[in-house]
């Protein structure tokens, strides 16, 4: 690691690209991948997915031109194509002379006629997709040296507020714009607080054939810190903080936040007067936050997501309620077992909807004499959903 930074907690405040520490080796291999394809990166809310695709926009590398912009209350394709179009007209991805051929063009193409400045426009295309195309096509002309990186933080909250027809077409013409046109010069980044296969699944159960809307992302998962970074993290919130710890209070933060940039960051802001500190100060103050009636963490979205965008929340509140009561990893049986003696669900239904759990990020799956085992993936998470929503069954 670097020099220790002085930080300050923020508690999901924005941060300046230069205070958001501890991701440059995942970064540099992101970087990486985009030489190559599009990035579908995933990872629970509060991991820092937003301040990674800031920082890589910020400090965008040599040989790329990025765009970044978080698309939440984006409904409609036509107001995504332009959103798109305003950040490039602002942070000048193009001359002031292209812009006048940009709009002459959308003109052009807004009233049907078969040619905008020489480029040859579709009659079978949506007016928003011809006028996505051209934009595209008059960014990379801008910059023919450059891959375009187009980062969309919440892109899945953008999906599901548009009408289902309009979130597949918006997927389907994303995917076939780099396979088709620009398949070496223009790369995606999605991200978004609520997982993207929970809204494919509703585009499909509204009846519409997505086929592969993906295939041109490499799906990447953003962990938690490991225990070096989470450490430096520490240090440089110590440093802003102007407190010290001991080694051994230190290590029983990241244990106890799981190592989540997030829950240490917030840890740190309630500590940071207290003139003396021990594992028990940090046990009260990590209390306080699970029982915080405010949800200002917002950790009530894990059960908000489910209530949200899951097809039977009843199973799936069961199954955290029987899973959350154990620290062993429990049997898909013995899960199976006692949600029957309460629900009138059939294995596949249980077995479809822990597979659910377990892709969207709730639990971890190990395998042990050939049957799968499930727990929480994160210990704050599961003490969370212990005390806030677990009942006696």
């Amino acid at each position: 690691m670097s020099e220790i930074k002085s930080i300050t907690p923020s508690s999901g405040g924005v941060l300046l690209p230069s205070n958001i520490v501890g991701r440059d080796e995942i970064i540099q291999y992101f970087w990486a991948i985009l030489i190559v394809k599009g990035i579908n990166l995933f990872a629970e809310r509060r991991f820092g997915k937003s301040c990674v695709i800031r920082k890589m926009h910020h400090q965008t590398q040599t040989g790329f031109t990025s765009i970044y912009k978080s698309v939440q209350g984006v409904n409609t394709p036509e107001q995504f194509v332009d959103v798109l179009y305003d950040f490039a007209k602002e942070h000048s991805l193009f001359s002031d002379s292209i812009k006048g051929t940009i709009e002459k063009a959308w003109d052009t193409i807004s009233a049907r006629i078969p040619e905008a400045a020489g480029v040859k426009i579709s009659t079978t295309q949506t007016i928003w997709q011809k006028k996505l195309l051209y934009l595209i096509k008059q960014i990379l002309a801008s910059n023919p040296k450059d891959i375009l990186v187009i980062f969309l933080d919440e892109f899945s909250l953008m999906l599901d507020e548009m009408k289902s027809a309009d979130a597949a077409l918006v997927l389907g013409t994303l995917r076939d714009i780099v396979h088709d046109h620009f398949p070496t010069k223009l790369r995606f980044v999605y991200t978004g607080s609520i997982g993207i296969d929970l809204i494919l699944d509703r585009i499909k159960k509204d009846g519409h054939n997505l086929g592969a809307p993906l295939n041109h992302l490499a799906k990447k998962k953003l962990p938690p810190f490991n225990h070096a970074q989470a450490i430096y993290f520490c240090k440089c919130l110590e440093k802003g903080c102007g407190i010290s710890l001991a080694e051994n209070v230190r290590v029983y933060i990241i244990q106890m936040s799981d190592g989540i940039p997030y829950f240490i960051d917030r840890i740190f802001d309630k500590i940071r007067y207290y003139s003396s500190i021990d594992k028990a100060t940090i046990d009260a103050e990590l209390n306080e936050i699970l029982n915080d009636s405010s949800d200002s963490n917002n950790i009530e979205h894990f059960y908000d997501r489910i209530r949200g965008y899951y097809p039977d929340k009843e199973l799936s509140h069961h199954i955290l309620n029987i899973i959350c009561q154990t620290d062993e990893a429990i049997s898909e049986k013995d899960i199976a077992d006692k949600v029957e003696s309460i629900l009138p669900r059939d294995r596949q239904t249980i077995n479809e909807d822990l597979a659910r759990l377990w892709r969207d990020g709730y639990l971890t799956r190990t395998t042990k004499n050939e049957e799968r085992h499930f727990i929480f993936q994160f210990g704050i998470i599961k003490q969370w959903w212990k005390i806030n929503k677990a009942y006696k069954s």
